[in-house]
């Protein structure tokens, strides 16, 4: 059974936001992203960087969803516009995107 979402996740380094250490859950039931750090080590270090694991959700009809493939790369270009115009003074979702 199809929920209405398809679901991209990546682990990337990206710039910290808030203390480092965060879980965000971000948005409602049509566009949701979800991010958390991963490395301690980045963490702890000083280039302000985070290793950040992070899932994007969008609602995208069932015709046009893609099918489930865990071998390929994402459609990045998919993702990036949807949230381009989410920005927070604590974190901005594009570049975890990248």
């Amino acid at each position: 059974m199809y929920s209405g979402l398809v679901l991209y996740r990546a682990a990337v380094e990206a710039p910290r936001y808030l203390d480092g250490k965060t879980m965000v859950i971000i948005g409602d039931k049509r566009l949701r992203l979800v991010a958390y750090p991963i490395s301690s080590e980045l963490q702890r270090g000083e280039s302000g960087k985070s290793l950040v694991n992070w899932i994007g959700a969008l609602s995208i009809d069932e015709k046009e969803a893609p099918s489930e493939d865990w071998e390929n790369l994402s459609e990045q270009e998919k993702l990036r516009p949807r949230y381009a115009n989410w920005k927070f003074d604590w974190m901005s979702p594009c570049p975890i995107l990248a």
